[in-house]
């Protein structure tokens, strides 16, 4: 029983290391924006970022204009990395609501387009919906995602 229990312990250590280690399909593979060019005696990389906007939201809450400019700041030591595609949301202007309740989100059609492929009327809705499903959802754009989008009205 003291070894199942043990073996159990040590699995879950693992895993929740392994995730705390940034292994998740959000993993950026950086290598393949550095150019190596020879500087004098050393080899020093560089990074050439297209300014193609295809924006990406960093764990540290900032949006970069694509994953190329993430991967500039994590090769320049930051630790960081990919929370998700798309812009990050800032839902700290609308608060939660009570478990149970809807969102009391302005009456005002201003849609996003999610990162999960949903047209939001308003952004306090994506949060609402963020804060009830626990999904980490950024904004693909401003205005709906298609013409016959599906529109979420409430969170």
């Amino acid at each position: 029983m003291k070894i199942t229990t043990i073996s159990v312990i040590l699995s879950l250590v693992s895993y929740c290391f392994f995730l705390g280690s940034g292994a998740s399909a959000n993993k950026l593979d950086c290598k393949k924006y550095q150019v190596h060019q020879q500087d004098q005696q050393d080899q020093q990389a560089t990074i050439n970022c297209n300014k193609e906007r295809d924006p990406v939201c960093g764990t540290d809450g900032m949006t970069y204009n694509n994953e190329c400019f993430l991967c500039a700041e994590i090769l320049d030591g930051a630790k960081i990395g990919l929370a998700h595609k798309g812009e990050c949301v800032d839902c700290s202007k609308f608060p939660q609501p009570p478990k149970g309740k809807g969102a009391d989100c302005p009456n005002l059609y201003a849609p996003v387009c999610g990162t999960d492929g949903n047209t939001y009327g308003h952004i306090c809705i994506l949060c609402a919906r963020i804060q009830s499903s626990g999904k980490l959802i950024g904004i693909k754009k401003e205005g709906p995602c298609k013409e016959k989008a599906n529109l979420q009205t409430r969170g």
